[in-house]
């Protein structure tokens, strides 16, 4: 059956009708919510190549830094497969140890909001994943932001507590669906990987330390940032997230009063749903002008 929706049709939750002659009832009188099945093998398949190419580039880097050492100390012999060999153990212990970094950096803390806890354990339900872990932290505006690599985690920003109910349901959906395709996996990797000196400066971790010797990799990694993510990555979450909440334009409203100033680990300020910081522009405005077109 085909789905036949209109502009009038997405004004009021009420006029969410698959046929003309379907009997009219309001979106949250829907019923049990049920996984919605959304494709996600191309995310995941993205998610998966943005992964490789990420541990790929931190890897040669890494080489090519043990070799200049290697040549101004005539070791070379030794030094390269020596960084290398570092590399790849901080790659290990970041990846074990780099969700504490992120939460500790982010200044986050457990939520004590039963709404927010209902809301986003909906829309994992719906989505047919594990709810993830919620957590909070200051902020000016509400805003959310989603990591994963041991475990899954979103934090939303305080401000986030009273925004209307429709709206919170989208930005959890976009994150969401971060988490649920491997979205949120390559920026958590991402971060550890190539923001390591602010990580250390966040004392976000004495294991954290680590990284010192790698830190010129670090900033080398940042040159690869757009390769590592697709330019429609924000755009793609918008779609899935209105699909999974079915009603377009709480995710049209979600953008609209989403930002707020840095978060203070800079280098997570473009990986929010909507960016904050230096990073924010007219990307949130031009995204909810195309959601407003579904």
């Amino acid at each position: 059956m085909g789905k036949r929706f209109s502009k009038r049709r997405w004004r009021r939750p009420e006029r969410m009708l698959l046929d003309a002659d379907a009997a009219v009832a309001r979106r949250k009188d829907l019923g049990a919510a049920e996984p919605v099945g959304v494709e996600t093998e191309l995310g995941r398949a993205t998610s998966a190549r943005a992964i490789s190419v990420l541990l790929g580039t931190f890897i040669v880097l890494a080489a090519i830094e043990g070799l200049i050492v290697g040549l101004v100390a005539r070791v070379v012999l030794i030094a390269v497969p020596v960084f290398v060999l570092y590399a790849v153990v901080y790659f290990v212990v970041a990846r074990e140890f780099g969700d504490g970094w992120l939460v500790r950096a982010l200044r986050a803390k457990p939520t004590d909001s039963s709404r927010l806890d209902r809301l986003i354990e909906s829309e994992a339900r719906t989505a047919g994943v594990a709810p993830p872990r919620l957590l909070m932290t200051a902020a000016s505006a509400p805003n959310a932001f989603s990591f994963a690599l041991r475990r899954r985690w979103v934090v939303v920003t305080s401000p986030s507590v009273d925004e209307d109910e429709l709206a919170l349901e989208a930005m959890f959906a976009h994150e969401i669906i971060h988490l649920r395709d491997g979205d949120a996996s390559v920026v958590a990797l991402y971060i550890v990987l190539a923001s390591s000196p602010e990580l250390v400066l966040r004392r976000a971790g004495l294991l954290a330390l680590l990284s010192v010797p790698l830190w010129p990799v670090a900033i080398a990694l940042r040159v690869v940032r757009r390769s590592a993510f697709a330019a429609d990555r924000e755009h793609r979450a918008d779609v899935a997230a209105a699909m999974l909440t079915r009603y377009p334009p709480g995710m049209a409203t979600a953008l609209t009063v989403a930002g707020g100033g840095s978060s203070g680990l800079r280098s997570a300020d473009a990986f929010w749903f909507v960016p904050r910081g230096a990073a924010a522009g007219t990307e949130a405005g031009e995204r909810a002008a195309l959601i407003g077109e579904m």
